[in-house]
């Protein structure tokens, strides 16, 4: 393959479709391919491109140009892409990573595939309760940080102590505080729960996002609705199955004892010594 202006144009406007016919190349021919790319091209390949093959590409770029690509794509695809790696991958990419991204990268993986914890998106605008609206409003406009429809309020321990539309905000008195306009959360979900239990709650109708705190009760992320959508539809949730098996194993294992026990003869029911029948 090469990076012909007729290839790049359809790169460049057909991501998508680009990422599934390079499907069909080998790594070695793909990393090739992507050599002779610019880096923005590279980003909405890697974007599109099947997980395990994006992280094959991955690994074998520089640590710099992989964690310039990861920072482009979010925190979101970043640490999908990221868990799949070995550790000492993760930890090389990580660290030529800005410390922003790196931390809130590291908050997500740290917790096992399935749980809530894994899925949520850290990087969300908060506010103290005590802050002014006149002042949160300035704040939304310059954060770094992403601003969701409901701006969530925090004390001084980062505890989630409401939550605020950010319509309300803009038509409120400049010198009320957060607090005075505050909602107490119609939910807050678990870091640790697994999103199995959750994925069928009648919130989602209604909410773009719903908080989540860790074990200490500190506000940490939120999880999206589009984000469930996402894993649940494409991800095999395997966590809990895998205790569902156990529990089958046990069931089966105790029908066939029971089978096997039926056809024993009283005498070998009762004995206690062990013999060659046993």
């Amino acid at each position: 393959m090469s990076g012909s202006n007729l290839t790049i144009y359809f790169v460049e406007h057909h991501p998508r479709e680009a990422a599934l016919v390079l499907s069909s190349y080998s790594a070695e021919e793909i990393q090739e391919f992507l050599n002779q790319l610019p880096e923005k091209l590279i980003i909405s390949l890697i974007r599109y491109l099947y997980p395990d093959l994006a992280v094959t590409c991955l690994i074998e770029m520089s640590s710099e140009q992989s964690a310039i690509i990861l920072e482009q794509l979010g925190v979101d695809d970043a640490a999908k892409l990221l868990s799949r790696m070995k550790i000492k991958n993760q930890n090389k990419i990580l660290a030529s990573m800005s410390m922003v991204m790196s931390n809130r990268l590291t908050t997500v993986l740290r917790y096992p595939v399935g749980t809530i914890g894994h899925y949520m998106s850290p990087g969300v605008f908060i506010v103290l309760e005590d802050m002014p609206v006149s002042e949160v409003i300035h704040s939304a406009k310059n954060t770094n940080n992403e601003v969701l429809a409901d701006i969530f309020i925090v004390n001084d321990q980062n505890i989630l102590v409401g939550v605020v539309d950010m319509k309300d905000l803009m038509f409120a008195d400049p010198d009320d505080t957060a607090q005075q306009l505050m909602k107490v959360p119609d939910i807050v979900l678990n870091v640790r729960s697994y999103i199995d239990h959750i994925k069928d709650n009648p919130r989602w109708r209604y909410k773009e996002a719903l908080p989540v705190k860790d074990q200490k009760n500190a506000f940490v992320g939120v999880l999206k609705r589009s984000k469930l959508n996402d894993e649940v539809s494409n991800e095999k949730i395997t966590t809990e199955n895998n205790l569902d098996l156990m529990e089958s194993v046990i069931e089966i294992a105790d029908l066939f004892w029971e089978v096997c026990f039926s056809f024993m003869q009283p005498s070998e029911r009762s004995s206690t010594k062990g013999t060659k029948n046993d």
